[in-house]
């Protein structure tokens, strides 16, 4: 069965999370009901300079973008990321 899912460029990545409504963006969140959405790339590199393991990280591209899915309802965060993925 042929997959539907394709990847975006780098360069669309940081603006899709800029276009989404429901989820938020911002860093990661212990014991948080809300579903959020970051780019550990960018994490990663602000903390390059105080990890000691920061080379493990080099492997996380540009384009990876990470969900931690809350309490809200399916159907609103899947409307959220379809239409954040209409405008671009």
């Amino acid at each position: 069965m042929p997959s539907r899912m394709r990847a975006l460029p780098a360069s669309c990545v940081l603006a899709l999370a800029l276009e989404l409504r429901l989820l938020k963006d911002g860093a990661v969140s212990l014991a948080d009901t809300d579903s959020l959405i970051y780019h550990p790339a960018s994490i990663s590199r602000a903390r390059q300079s105080i990890r000691k393991d920061a080379h493990l990280v080099e492997e996380v591209g540009e384009d990876l973008l990470r969900l931690s899915v809350g309490l809200e309802d399916v159907g609103d965060l899947i409307g959220d990321l379809r239409q954040a993925l209409q405008v671009l």
